[in-house]
């Protein structure tokens, strides 16, 4: 019978765990597999890409900004002056408004181009291709334009000037969490300022 002895390589059983150098490989694959994960490269049976940083696109919200438009407009008076009522709005509307009148409210009034766009549910970059091709506001943009306009002349009459009155846009009344210039994205919206606006003129505001 043949005797191993201690020292003998031949008498050490295989080892069931891992070895130190196979411990060390399998954490290099385990980090190199973690890398993938949270880069996205090859090398790891998931991949995942790292989230980028999307910078928000800035919404304009006329909420925000109501407290800081109309400090230096100017007057409306003798301006516009063919609005005159519904039916004036609803003809110069199907005809065509031009963009430039778009411009030219939004200077006397004191309000920045994309807030006004943003008003009308539109985009300053749209009407301003609109200017570039000579293009006219579509009848029902063009309705919703004039009666702002109308109702801003109604305002600073009643108001004495366009500034107090859109003080009073930034308001809101009593009852109600809106302020009235909120109100203003919709041609319905506007006929409900205005008949406020009336009841004010009448003596009958809440």
């Amino acid at each position: 019978m043949t005797v191993l002895k201690q020292n003998d390589p031949k008498s050490k059983k295989p080892s069931r765990g891992l070895s130190v150098g196979k411990l060390k490989s399998s954490h290099k694959t385990a980090k190199a597999n973690t890398k993938s994960i949270v880069t996205g490269k090859k090398g790891g049976t998931v991949q995942v890409n790292a989230p980028k940083k999307v910078k928000a696109e800035e919404k304009v919200l006329l909420v925000e900004t109501k407290q800081n438009w109309g400090g230096n407009a100017g007057s409306l008076e003798g301006k516009f002056d063919y609005i005159t009522g519904l039916s004036s709005i609803v003809n110069k509307a199907m005809k065509g408004v031009d963009v430039q009148i778009f411009y030219t409210f939004a200077n006397t009034i004191d309000i920045p181009d994309r807030y006004l766009a943003e008003i009308l549910n539109t985009t300053a970059r749209t009407l301003s291709n609109y200017k570039e091709q000579g293009k006219t506001l579509e009848p029902v943009k063009g309705e919703h334009l004039l009666k702002l306009i109308g109702l801003f002349k109604k305002g600073e009459r009643i108001f004495s000037t366009l500034s107090e009155f859109q003080h009073w846009l930034s308001k809101p009344r009593m009852g109600s969490v809106k302020a009235p210039v909120e109100l203003l994205v919709t041609p319905g919206g506007i006929d409900l300022v205005s008949q406020e606006l009336d009841r004010i003129a009448y003596g009958y505001a809440f």
